[in-house]
């Protein structure tokens, strides 16, 4: 069966890991557009991106004040422009060789010209870890590629396993940690859990991009629940929140798309019937 996965490669992580930062580090400009332009909310989701399978760019959330404007990113060219809801292009600039301060005073002249006064600030009540002083660098094309690919097959799996499980909720690039995520909420009379899924970029975890299970709930009786290891190429966790790992390494050891596909999906759909197996008052999911 044929599917949009874009097959996906072995490359050194350094190289791959080095492509996400400097993506990590531009994202940083949204979401403080977000944290500044928009009304805050609990989620944080203000600060989010999505991203456009049909248009292969991160966006944005809208500006209501600007009528429903928006900033994007354009990947292939790292450029930032600011589009109206009918994606004509407001104002845009390049910020390669600038530094974070130089890109912001670019962004905050397009909103100037686009007629609001408001202005972003250099702030947000997170940090990354940055390369203080260095200027923003497209990646290599080998490496952008492969980042692409890897966003772009994420938003289509997490799509597939939502839409399985009846979940609404939206599919977000969330600029603290970078990853592609969304929510499957359990549906258990007053207990609030959850499962997140989702792609993450290296960090403490694991080594490479990878792609994320985990479970949280407001109840006590969950709060000792024991994960059984898979009989699959995932990875159980136990270090600071409970879940499974499908690490790239494992995706890239097979040479076709189809096949790619199928061991993720596999490992998403084999993680949540284990976590499922074990809430034995669950409904369902909503």
């Amino acid at each position: 069966m044929k599917t949009n996965w874009k097959l996906l490669h072995a490359h050194p992580e350094v190289h791959l890991n080095g492509a996400f930062h400097e993506y990590h580090r531009l994202s940083q400009l949204i979401a403080m557009a977000g944290n500044d332009l928009i009304e805050p909310r609990a989620d944080d989701s203000h600060t989010s991106m999505t991203w456009s399978h049909e248009k292969q760019q991160y966006r944005g959330e809208a500006f209501p004040q600007l009528k429903n404007a928006r900033f994007i990113i354009q990947p292939e060219n790292m450029e930032i422009s600011l589009v109206d809801e009918s994606e004509n292009q407001l104002g845009s600039f390049s910020p390669i060789d600038l530094l974070k301060h130089e890109a912001l005073e670019n962004m905050n002249q397009i909103l100037k010209e686009a007629g609001t006064k408001d202005q972003i600030k250099n702030e947000l009540h997170f940090q990354i870890p940055e390369d203080l002083g260095a200027k923003y660098q497209v990646p290599s094309n080998t490496f952008l590629l492969e980042h692409l690919y890897l966003r772009h097959n994420a938003d289509l799996i997490l799509k597939s396993i939502s839409e399985k499980h009846d979940s609404d909720s939206e599919i977000r690039i969330w600029p603290h940690h970078f990853d592609t995520g969304s929510i499957i909420y359990i549906n258990e009379d007053d207990i609030k859990s959850t499962i997140g899924i989702g792609l993450a970029i290296a960090d403490a975890y694991y080594p490479s991009p990878y792609f994320y299970i985990n479970f949280h709930s407001n109840s006590e009786k969950y709060q000792d629940l024991e994960l059984p290891k898979l009989n699959n190429s995932s990875h159980l966790n136990t270090l600071d929140w409970k879940g499974y790992i499908l690490g790239l390494d494992e995706i890239v050891k097979l040479n076709e798309a189809d096949d790619q596909h199928k061991i993720v999906e596999k490992f998403f759909d084999e993680s949540i019937e284990a976590i499922r197996k074990l809430l034995p008052s669950v409904k369902g999911f909503v």
